[in-house]
């Protein structure tokens, strides 16, 4: 027994212009999407960017706000230099102190390539996630992205102003007692970057289970449906053997 091969459905080898049509057909295709979904939802796209740059700015205009209120001049930079940190603020839960802090905190490297590499990446993600806005449905979807926007040019305008440093004003005064350590120090642009990136894990989560209990709902619901998927998968498993077995 062996299995015949047919000579006919040997691939070929894509050249460099093979790749380059494919790629101008796809930007074609992208084009005419776009010029179409445009004219279909005009008022829609019009509408989620307004919601979008309304959330971006408020967001936006309350961390540098913040920022600016809290910070006086260069003074903070002076003493965090000489190591004092200058506290304005201790609530029972919150507090305020002014803690310039250079480059990401995720990175360790603090140089001024890390800087710039993280401001150029910084603007890409921003151009981005705004173009994202014109082929998204969902509202709560623009208004993730837009939190996460404003946070993202909230820290980056502070790495363009004070020559890579970040201005961090809030910290956990109630946390820092209970561990008895430092937990850090944050701002607005943070808050909305992590909140952001909280709301999205947990809807993907729930979207994942709602459509799972749906697929499961739909089998109990109509049995004799998952039957005849059932036979069909034997009936091409059993073809595929005899297929094989000529």
């Amino acid at each position: 027994m062996s299995k015949e091969v047919d000579g006919t459905k040997i691939k070929t080898k894509k050249t460099w212009k093979d790749y380059k049509q494919n790629f101008k057909k796809r930007l074609l295709n992208v084009k005419q999407h776009t010029i179409k979904r445009w004219k279909e939802n005009k008022k829609k796209i019009i509408i989620r960017y307004a919601v979008f740059l309304s959330i971006f700015l408020i967001t936006y205009f309350l961390d540098q706000f913040t920022k600016f209120h809290f910070y006086p001049g260069e003074a903070a930079y002076e003493a965090y230099e000489n190591g004092n940190i200058v506290q304005v603020y201790q609530g029972a839960f919150l507090g305020i102190r002014l803690v310039p802090h250079h480059g990401v905190t995720i990175i360790p490297f603090k140089t001024n390539a890390v800087i710039i590499i993280v401001q150029i990446i910084s603007v890409i993600s921003i151009l981005t996630f705004t173009i994202l806005i014109f082929y998204i449905d969902s509202f709560l979807w623009v208004s993730i992205i837009a939190m996460l926007v404003s946070g993202t040019a909230g820290n980056m305008t502070d790495r363009f102003l004070w020559n890579g440093y970040v201005k961090d004003i809030l910290f956990w005064t109630y946390f820092e007692k209970v561990f008895k350590r430092d937990l850090g120090t944050f701002n607005v642009a943070d808050v909305l970057i992590i909140v952001s990136i909280i709301i999205s894990v947990v809807y993907l989560v729930i979207s994942i289970f709602v459509e799972y209990f749906k697929e499961e709902k739909q089998k109990i619901d109509n049995p004799n449906n998952q039957n005849d998927i059932n036979n069909n998968d034997q009936i091409v498993s059993t073809n595929n053997q005899h297929n094989t077995v000529s």
